[in-house]
Protein backbone atom coordinates (compact mmCIF):
# COMPACT_ATOMS: atom_id res chain seq x y z
CA UNK A 1 0.00 0.00 0.00
CA UNK A 2 2.77 2.35 0.74
CA UNK A 3 4.41 1.87 -2.20
CA UNK A 4 1.07 2.20 -4.27
CA UNK A 5 1.07 5.78 -2.74
CA UNK A 6 4.73 6.94 -3.79
CA UNK A 7 4.05 5.65 -7.35
CA UNK A 8 1.28 7.92 -7.34
CA UNK A 9 1.90 11.17 -9.66
CA UNK A 10 2.13 14.48 -8.26
CA UNK A 11 -1.47 16.53 -8.31
CA UNK A 12 0.57 19.51 -9.82
CA UNK A 13 3.85 20.11 -11.11
CA UNK A 14 5.33 23.76 -10.65
CA UNK A 15 6.34 25.60 -13.17
CA UNK A 16 9.89 26.88 -13.86
CA UNK A 17 10.48 29.90 -12.60
CA UNK A 18 10.33 32.74 -15.36
CA UNK A 19 12.98 35.85 -14.70
CA UNK A 20 10.71 38.08 -16.43
CA UNK A 21 7.93 38.52 -13.93
CA UNK A 22 9.80 39.78 -11.57
CA UNK A 23 8.40 42.60 -9.53
CA UNK A 24 10.63 45.08 -7.19
CA UNK A 25 9.27 46.06 -4.27
CA UNK A 26 9.43 49.42 -2.56
CA UNK A 27 7.52 49.11 0.74
CA UNK A 28 9.95 51.36 2.37
CA UNK A 29 10.79 53.90 -0.44
CA UNK A 30 9.23 57.63 -0.01
CA UNK A 31 6.79 57.93 -2.47
CA UNK A 32 8.67 61.15 -4.07
CA UNK A 33 12.57 61.92 -3.44
CA UNK A 34 13.45 66.23 -4.07
CA UNK A 35 15.91 67.11 -6.03
CA UNK A 36 18.84 68.05 -3.70
CA UNK A 37 18.78 71.72 -5.41
CA UNK A 38 15.14 71.96 -5.22
CA UNK A 39 15.35 70.70 -1.65
CA UNK A 40 17.45 73.72 -0.44
CA UNK A 41 15.77 76.23 -2.10
CA UNK A 42 12.23 74.57 0.19
CA UNK A 43 14.39 74.52 3.58
CA UNK A 44 15.86 78.42 2.30
CA UNK A 45 12.03 79.51 2.06
CA UNK A 46 11.32 77.95 5.50
CA UNK A 47 13.93 79.47 7.25
CA UNK A 48 13.67 82.95 5.56
CA UNK A 49 9.32 83.11 6.43
CA UNK A 50 11.15 82.43 9.75
CA UNK A 51 13.11 84.94 9.52
CA UNK A 52 10.42 87.18 8.24
CA UNK A 53 8.00 86.55 11.55
CA UNK A 54 11.18 87.69 13.81
CA UNK A 55 11.97 90.41 12.23
CA UNK A 56 8.36 91.61 12.43
CA UNK A 57 8.61 90.76 16.21
CA UNK A 58 11.69 92.79 16.81
CA UNK A 59 9.82 95.99 15.34
CA UNK A 60 7.61 95.17 17.81
CA UNK A 61 9.78 94.87 20.71
CA UNK A 62 11.75 98.09 19.78
CA UNK A 63 8.63 99.91 19.65
CA UNK A 64 8.00 98.67 23.27
CA UNK A 65 11.84 99.46 24.40
CA UNK A 66 11.84 96.09 26.05
CA UNK A 67 15.92 94.97 25.92
CA UNK A 68 15.32 91.80 28.07
CA UNK A 69 13.27 90.23 25.59
CA UNK A 70 15.20 91.62 22.91
CA UNK A 71 18.13 90.45 23.68
CA UNK A 72 16.96 86.76 23.35
CA UNK A 73 15.17 87.36 20.07
CA UNK A 74 18.33 88.98 18.38
CA UNK A 75 20.41 85.91 19.18
CA UNK A 76 17.46 83.60 17.52
CA UNK A 77 17.69 86.11 14.77
CA UNK A 78 21.55 85.42 13.94
CA UNK A 79 21.11 81.96 14.39
CA UNK A 80 18.35 81.22 11.61
CA UNK A 81 20.78 83.46 9.71
CA UNK A 82 23.66 81.47 10.10
CA UNK A 83 21.74 78.50 8.89
CA UNK A 84 20.09 80.46 6.46
CA UNK A 85 23.85 81.39 4.87
CA UNK A 86 24.72 77.23 5.67
CA UNK A 87 21.65 76.54 3.18
CA UNK A 88 22.30 78.79 0.37
CA UNK A 89 26.76 78.43 0.88
CA UNK A 90 27.25 82.28 1.29
CA UNK A 91 28.59 82.32 5.13
CA UNK A 92 29.28 85.53 5.95
CA UNK A 93 27.66 86.77 2.47
CA UNK A 94 24.13 86.49 2.74
CA UNK A 95 23.12 89.92 1.93
CA UNK A 96 24.16 90.11 -1.06
CA UNK A 97 22.87 86.48 -1.95
CA UNK A 98 19.41 87.85 -1.14
CA UNK A 99 19.59 91.14 -3.32
CA UNK A 100 20.81 88.86 -6.87
CA UNK A 101 18.23 85.82 -5.65
CA UNK A 102 14.83 85.75 -5.86
CA UNK A 103 14.67 84.65 -2.73
CA UNK A 104 15.77 88.22 -1.60
CA UNK A 105 12.13 89.44 -3.16
CA UNK A 106 9.66 86.77 0.00
CA UNK A 107 11.98 88.35 2.19
CA UNK A 108 11.65 92.42 2.49
CA UNK A 109 11.88 92.70 6.42
CA UNK A 110 15.14 90.70 6.62
CA UNK A 111 16.61 93.10 3.38
CA UNK A 112 15.66 95.83 5.35
CA UNK A 113 17.53 94.81 8.55
CA UNK A 114 20.44 93.83 6.64
CA UNK A 115 20.44 97.59 5.55
CA UNK A 116 18.72 97.12 1.98
CA UNK A 117 16.08 98.99 1.35
CA UNK A 118 13.25 100.74 3.44
CA UNK A 119 11.17 98.68 6.41
CA UNK A 120 7.87 97.54 5.83
CA UNK A 121 5.34 98.64 8.95
CA UNK A 122 4.43 96.24 11.23
CA UNK A 123 0.62 96.29 10.72
CA UNK A 124 1.35 95.99 6.68
CA UNK A 125 1.69 92.65 5.29
CA UNK A 126 4.28 91.82 2.49
CA UNK A 127 2.90 90.35 -0.77
CA UNK A 128 4.41 87.13 0.00
CA UNK A 129 2.22 87.14 3.92
CA UNK A 130 -0.78 88.02 1.61
CA UNK A 131 -0.36 85.27 -1.14
CA UNK A 132 -0.30 82.97 1.72
CA UNK A 133 -3.18 84.19 3.94
CA UNK A 134 -5.54 84.26 0.41
CA UNK A 135 -4.36 80.72 -0.30
CA UNK A 136 -5.50 79.76 3.39
CA UNK A 137 -8.69 80.90 2.79
CA UNK A 138 -9.42 79.09 -0.35
CA UNK A 139 -8.07 76.21 1.89
CA UNK A 140 -10.39 76.45 4.25
CA UNK A 141 -13.62 77.06 1.69
CA UNK A 142 -12.78 73.55 -0.31
CA UNK A 143 -12.33 71.77 2.97
CA UNK A 144 -15.22 73.17 4.53
CA UNK A 145 -17.56 73.11 1.35
CA UNK A 146 -16.55 69.26 0.76
CA UNK A 147 -17.08 68.66 4.94
CA UNK A 148 -20.65 69.99 4.41
CA UNK A 149 -20.91 67.70 1.42
CA UNK A 150 -20.03 64.74 3.36
CA UNK A 151 -22.49 65.41 6.38
CA UNK A 152 -25.33 65.70 4.57
CA UNK A 153 -25.14 62.21 3.56
CA UNK A 154 -24.20 61.48 7.28
CA UNK A 155 -27.28 61.82 9.22
CA UNK A 156 -25.42 61.43 12.48
CA UNK A 157 -22.83 64.07 11.24
CA UNK A 158 -26.15 67.03 10.87
CA UNK A 159 -25.41 68.30 14.45
CA UNK A 160 -21.94 69.67 13.14
CA UNK A 161 -23.77 71.17 10.01
CA UNK A 162 -24.54 74.44 11.56
CA UNK A 163 -20.98 74.93 13.10
CA UNK A 164 -19.22 74.11 9.62
CA UNK A 165 -21.35 76.88 7.80
CA UNK A 166 -20.51 79.21 10.21
CA UNK A 167 -16.74 78.89 9.41
CA UNK A 168 -17.73 78.82 6.22
CA UNK A 169 -19.18 82.31 6.30
CA UNK A 170 -16.53 83.73 7.94
CA UNK A 171 -14.20 82.33 5.29
CA UNK A 172 -15.80 83.35 2.35
CA UNK A 173 -16.11 87.01 4.17
CA UNK A 174 -12.38 87.12 4.16
CA UNK A 175 -12.73 86.74 0.46
CA UNK A 176 -14.97 89.45 0.44
CA UNK A 177 -16.07 90.77 -2.70
CA UNK A 178 -14.60 87.62 -4.55
CA UNK A 179 -17.54 85.20 -3.46
CA UNK A 180 -20.18 87.96 -1.60
CA UNK A 181 -23.30 86.54 -3.48
CA UNK A 182 -22.31 82.94 -1.86
CA UNK A 183 -22.13 85.21 1.58
CA UNK A 184 -25.67 86.45 1.42
CA UNK A 185 -26.86 83.30 0.18
CA UNK A 186 -25.68 81.94 3.73
CA UNK A 187 -27.12 84.65 5.66
CA UNK A 188 -30.57 84.37 4.52
CA UNK A 189 -30.54 80.25 4.68
CA UNK A 190 -28.45 79.96 7.96
CA UNK A 191 -30.74 80.68 10.91
CA UNK A 192 -33.82 78.25 9.94
CA UNK A 193 -30.71 75.74 8.87
CA UNK A 194 -29.59 76.18 12.87
CA UNK A 195 -33.07 75.66 14.49
CA UNK A 196 -33.33 72.89 12.48
CA UNK A 197 -30.28 71.04 13.32
CA UNK A 198 -31.42 71.71 16.74
CA UNK A 199 -34.29 69.70 16.12
CA UNK A 200 -37.77 70.12 18.92
CA UNK A 201 -36.58 66.89 19.81
CA UNK A 202 -33.80 67.29 20.22
CA UNK A 203 -32.64 64.88 17.39
CA UNK A 204 -30.31 66.97 14.98
CA UNK A 205 -31.84 66.31 11.48
CA UNK A 206 -31.38 68.68 8.23
CA UNK A 207 -34.93 68.47 6.26
CA UNK A 208 -34.37 67.25 2.83
CA UNK A 209 -35.30 70.76 1.25
CA UNK A 210 -32.53 72.56 3.07
CA UNK A 211 -30.17 69.63 2.36
CA UNK A 212 -30.64 70.09 -1.39
CA UNK A 213 -30.14 73.11 -0.87
CA UNK A 214 -26.88 73.09 0.81
CA UNK A 215 -25.70 70.42 -1.63
CA UNK A 216 -26.31 72.79 -4.09
CA UNK A 217 -24.82 75.86 -2.89
CA UNK A 218 -21.28 73.82 -2.07
CA UNK A 219 -21.13 72.47 -5.52
CA UNK A 220 -21.59 75.91 -7.11
CA UNK A 221 -19.29 77.87 -4.41
CA UNK A 222 -16.46 74.63 -5.28
CA UNK A 223 -17.29 75.40 -9.07
CA UNK A 224 -16.65 79.07 -8.64
CA UNK A 225 -13.19 78.59 -6.40
CA UNK A 226 -12.04 76.37 -9.26
CA UNK A 227 -13.29 79.07 -12.01
CA UNK A 228 -11.53 82.25 -10.68
CA UNK A 229 -8.92 84.13 -11.92
CA UNK A 230 -5.33 82.92 -12.36
CA UNK A 231 -4.20 85.79 -10.42
CA UNK A 232 -6.29 84.17 -7.53
CA UNK A 233 -5.47 80.88 -7.33
CA UNK A 234 -2.36 79.86 -9.39
CA UNK A 235 1.00 80.07 -7.25
CA UNK A 236 2.61 83.28 -6.79
CA UNK A 237 5.32 83.86 -9.48
CA UNK A 238 8.22 84.84 -7.32
CA UNK A 239 7.97 81.58 -5.09
CA UNK A 240 8.14 79.55 -8.49
CA UNK A 241 11.21 81.99 -9.43
CA UNK A 242 12.69 80.88 -6.57
CA UNK A 243 12.11 77.20 -6.93
CA UNK A 244 13.47 77.35 -10.94
CA UNK A 245 16.59 79.82 -9.48
CA UNK A 246 19.34 77.38 -8.40
CA UNK A 247 21.06 77.75 -5.17
CA UNK A 248 24.73 77.22 -6.14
Amino acid sequence: MQRATFATPPLCVAHEYDGSLQADVYLHDPLWVARPAEDRTVQAITVLSQLESLCRRIQILGQKADSGQMASVLQQEQDLIRKLEGIVGEPGNLKMFLVQHPLGQLSPRLLARLGVGPTPAVEKRTSYENYLLHMNFLNQIMSLGLQLRANIKSPSAHKYIAHQLALLYQSIAAQSPTLDSFKLEIERRFASVKASVRGADGIARLPRDQADWLFAMTTRLLQEIAQLPDGLVAPMETFFACMDAPIC
